[in-house]
């Protein structure tokens, strides 16, 4: 990950507020549940997720938030309270990274590249895609 370079791995690690967090495939339904009901409250539409151990993609169309930080805010948020209630917090203080990142996607050909992507996850917990989505090319991504 760090390519040999020492002085990057003890940054890195200098930086953490505790053991690194990982999710685990009991974490998987309790999140994805969550997700949807934050998706359904906020009135937003996952199109699809996948959750791997260090990380969670997630496809949402969203039309009251053209930055995405509300929408990063509110699933990281309301699965971190999730994942505390059934699990405890973890030991660093919080499931995910302070920061993430959000990219819209402004065109159909761009989000059926994106759908791909996030349903071919090697190694995924749980992936999920919806079986169809404005400007789909029929049959292009399978659910995972």
């Amino acid at each position: 990950m760090f390519g040999g370079n020492e002085r990057l791995r003890t940054f890195a690690e200098s930086n953490l507020k505790g053991p690194p967090v990982l999710l685990a495939q009991e974490h998987t339904d309790p999140l994805a549940d969550q997700f949807r009901e934050t998706a359904r409250y906020r009135k937003w539409v996952i199109l699809g997720f996948s959750i791997l151990v260090n990380h969670v993609h997630l496809v949402v169309l969203v039309r009251d938030d053209p930055e995405g930080f509300n929408v990063l805010r509110d699933f990281k948020s309301y699965g971190s309270r999730r994942l505390n209630a059934l699990f405890g917090k973890p030991v660093n203080g919080s499931w995910w990274a302070e920061s993430g990142s959000n990219t819209i996607v402004k065109t159909d050909a761009n989000l059926e590249l994106v759908m791909r992507y996030v349903n071919q996850q090697a190694g995924a917990l749980l992936t999920w895609v919806i079986d169809e989505w404005p400007g789909r090319e029929s049959g292009a991504v399978g659910n995972g």
